[in-house]
């Protein structure tokens, strides 16, 4: 996860409304109208837009 993002995020008044158990960080800007999800890729996963062929 991008550490240095998050937290800049959170310093700038961004909520975290990340679900315990679920494995992505979910951010909401103050005046909640944006949302950022940040997703955890696993170590050698391939991109969900990889070709079938180099999963």
């Amino acid at each position: 996860m991008p550490r240095h993002l998050t937290e800049y995020l959170l310093a700038a008044d961004w909520s975290n409304r990340s679900v315990p158990g679920y494995p992505h960080v979910l951010l909401e800007s103050p005046d909640q109208q944006r949302h950022l999800t940040l997703e955890q890729r696993l170590a050698g996963a391939a991109p969900a837009d990889a070709p079938a062929a180099a999963r």
